[in-house]
């Protein structure tokens, strides 16, 4: 066997010859070829010296034994306890670098195992007061309702899985309360047998407390839009659909609650092809609310037909934390009747106009009427006046020399047609007005009433009155309407 030269093989059987003591070698490495390949294997070789009934030895005895199997089993099973060594190192690690809380308890007696230091801080506490300990001797107010979870994860090898579950512990004499999500894992070992439990913990507190703010403010939002005084409702979403609507808002629509979680495509079929549904997709595209004034819908009634209502509504859009439009609100107000009423009043004014209008042309129809008539009638009277004043002048020259009192009431008579004269020239300018726009001048009302006392002698003198006054103003006004009020009290 060439392949043994070199390997101290020699040398060994000749130290056994000399010293006559046996010598061995364990698990040696023996590179063989076997069927003419190489093929080596660990060995253990004996060594023994062999006297045939002398006193020395005459030869050595070589007993060898494969062990390659062997060797190579242990060699793997080493492997295997490095890895698993290695394997345990890094769950060590990655549980100590875990930013959830996990610790492993072991045994009936629910000792702590494994602990990691998110876990420990979590119940106030450090890994090394946990790790060799029973962990409810540790923390025993969380017993009563974790001790009954890990047993039966113990016996029964499922996981249990708790969501926002509230926990308190006692630290230093202060209560530390929160929220947890839990999984409880059976920790199993290589032959697969469950010796403990792996627990891990997550904080969810601030989640949790942020959802239940959520929640009470959505929850007073709720209330709000139910107890509005208006109808009120919050839409969500790219369709629309219906999350909170008041009974308003449901008696406006024509619905009940079975609106409610529905888009408002579905929930008010009615609105389809009405302006109102691209709207509210402009107002949810770009976050810019929307409202109007007198808007027609049609809609349905209580008892199931179709009809026409008139609304000031708003679209609000309503934005989430990051600034995205997820809903809208909707406000509105049925103005059904005032439309309706102004519509009417519309109506009302329209026809009075029209009539107005007919009146004012009859009106101006009957002032032409009256100027002609005023016109001729004026020239047909002065002529009779004229012939008066001819006739009295007339007289009075042909009687030559006359009394005072005759002379008296020739001057009366020349008054009286002159102001008769006038009298009449002013209701022909009187009917000229209504076309003309006044002049108004400063009239000194005390010669005003100067000028009217002379006509009022005779009925003064007959009904011996007399008139007192005293000192009157000047006002700005039109002289020819104070004429024509003078002659309208002209006895």
């Amino acid at each position: 066997m060439p392949e043994l030269a070199g390997m101290g093989f020699s040398e060994m059987m000749l130290e056994v010859m000399e010293t006559g003591e046996s010598k061995s070698f364990y698990e040696m490495y023996v590179p063989l070829k076997r069927k003419g390949m190489a093929d080596g294997g660990y060995f253990t070789f004996i060594f023994q010296p062999y006297y045939e009934h002398r006193e020395k030895p005459v030869g050595v005895l070589v007993f060898a034994s494969e062990v390659t199997g062997q060797v190579q089993a242990r060699n793997e099973i080493a492997k295997k306890n490095d890895l698993l060594k290695e394997s345990e190192e890094r769950f060590q690690n990655l549980i100590e670098q875990a930013s959830v809380g996990i610790i492993v308890i072991t045994g009936k007696d629910l000792k702590v195992q494994i602990a990691n230091q998110a876990y420990a801080s979590l119940i106030g506490r450090t890994a090394q007061e946990l790790i060799g300990n029973n962990l409810f001797d540790i923390i025993p107010e969380t017993a009563d309702f974790f001790e009954p979870i890990i047993t039966t994860v113990l016996t029964s090898g499922q996981p249990q899985y708790l969501y926002d579950t509230p926990y308190h512990v006692w630290v230093n004499n202060e209560k530390k309360e929160g929220f947890l999500n839990v999984v409880y894992q059976p920790y199993k070992e290589a032959d697969n047998s469950i010796t403990g439990v792996m627990v891990l913990c997550q904080d969810v507190t601030d989640a949790v407390r942020a959802k239940q703010a959520l929640e009470e403010s959505e929850k007073r939002f709720r209330s709000l839009v139910e107890e509005a005084p208006i109808a009120t409702c919050l839409f969500v979403g790219p369709d629309h659909s219906v999350q909170v609507a008041n009974d308003k808002m449901l008696r406006l629509w024509g619905k009940d609650q079975s609106a409610m979680g529905k888009p408002l495509a579905e929930a008010v079929p009615e609105l389809i092809g009405q302006p109102f549904l691209d709207i509210l997709d402009d107002v949810y595209r770009t976050g810019i609310a929307y409202s109007d004034t007198d808007a027609m819908a049609q809609l349905a009634r209580e008892d199931g037909s179709i009809g026409t209502f008139y609304f000031n509504f708003a679209y609000k859009p309503v934005f989430n934390t990051a600034g995205e439009v997820y809903g809208i609100i909707d406000m509105a107000i049925d103005v059904t009747e005032q439309v309706l009423a102004q519509q009417r009043i519309e109506e009302v004014v329209q026809e009075r106009t029209r009539q107005l209008a007919d009146a004012i042309a009859a009106l101006k129809i009957n002032n032409r009427e009256l100027e002609d008539f005023a016109y001729v009638a004026s020239h047909d009277l002065q002529e009779p006046l004229r012939k008066v004043s001819t006739f009295t002048e007339m007289l009075r020259d042909h009687l030559g020399e006359v009394d005072a009192r005759s002379l008296t009431f020739f001057n009366k008579i020349s008054t009286s047609t002159q102001r008769m004269t006038q009298l009449i020239n002013d209701v022909l300018n009187f009917s000229q007005l209504s076309g003309q726009r006044l002049s108004l001048e400063d009239v000194d009302l005390n010669e005003v009433v100067k000028e009217l006392l002379p006509d009022f002698e005779l009925v003064m003198d007959q009904k011996q009155a007399m008139v007192h006054r005293g000192e009157l103003p000047v006002i700005h006004i039109s002289s020819r309407r104070l004429t024509s009020a003078e002659k309208s009290i002209y006895p």
